[in-house]
């Protein structure tokens, strides 16, 4: 049909039996009028990018907004054009204000698993799910600074500074996932200062602890050796547990760890001193 006026509406009848009606407007391809049986009409504006086909509802019909809403299909049309997807855009931004903290959590792990570490693993799993369980209602989106160090804050007071710094960096590590996935624009993790100086442990066995837990593992089989390895190579829980004979070098005397069993994914030579070669 020729350019829409406003009286248009008033004069498009829906056939007998359909829900509604399309009408184009020929003087802007694309943009047009959808009425409904009801009565009820409203503007939109159709479009084509690559091979889908969109259509996006630009408002009710209301005297006097005929113009502006023509203004706003010619922009969505020229966006397009440009191979810009407006709908696609509004869906995405909608997608990011619905889903939350909780939503994401199971998606990002299950993403990471296998990526990463056993234990590294477990421990962000504990710290997603547990520590940050006061947000996990929360829009992803909508979590700001002052949430997170709300959180930081009482997991330094309940748990410790350490436990604050590594709970910080695996909800950095979600957010940064986010972002590279599209769910999330930035993040509200940066900038926090770490709680812990130096990031280290508080405290470290004194030689009398050490020589305590020495003897009492005595006897413990496995268990005791393991800990005893631990104590002569200040190596990671996992390090020495998951050991295989293939990864020890007894002439060398040391323990070869290949890179799927470092925290940094690079080969480790670990020497060994007599009484680790005893143990």
């Amino acid at each position: 049909m020729p350019k829409l006026l406003e009286s248009t509406v008033s004069r498009i009848k829906v056939p007998t039996g359909k829900r509604d009606i399309l009408i184009f407007d020929d003087a802007l391809p694309g943009f047009g009028i959808r009425k409904f049986a009801s009565g009820k009409a409203s503007f939109f504006v159709k479009y084509q990018i690559g091979t889908k086909q969109r259509r996006l509802s630009l408002g009710p019909v209301v005297p006097g907004t005929l113009a502006d809403m023509r203004r706003k299909a010619a922009d969505v049309l020229a966006r397009a054009r440009l191979g810009e997807d407006v709908v696609a855009k509004k869906n995405a931004a909608r997608v990011k204000t619905s889903i939350t903290v909780g939503d994401l959590i199971p998606r990002y792990l299950a993403a990471r698993e296998g990526e990463i570490a056993p234990s590294y693993y477990c421990a962000t799993q504990t710290y997603l799910n547990d520590h940050w369980r006061p947000l996990h209602g929360l829009a992803l989106e909508a979590v700001t600074r002052r949430d997170i160090v709300a959180v930081l804050d009482e997991i330094a007071r309940a748990r410790g500074k350490v436990s604050a710094d590594r709970a910080k960096a695996a909800v950095s590590g979600l957010y940064a996932w986010a972002i590279d996935r599209g769910y999330a624009d930035a993040t509200p993790v940066l900038h926090i200062k770490r709680r812990a100086n130096g990031g280290g442990r508080e405290r470290v066995l004194s030689e009398t602890e050490l020589s305590a837990v020495w003897n009492a593992v005595d006897g413990m089989g496995d268990y005791g050796n393991i800990v005893r390895l631990l104590i002569l190579t200040g190596q990671r829980k996992s390090e020495i547990s998951d050991l295989s004979w293939q990864e020890i070098d007894l002439q060398r005397a040391q323990i070869d760890l290949p890179p799927e069993r470092t925290k940094n994914k690079r080969p480790h030579i670990v020497p060994l001193s007599e009484a680790a070669l005893a143990v």
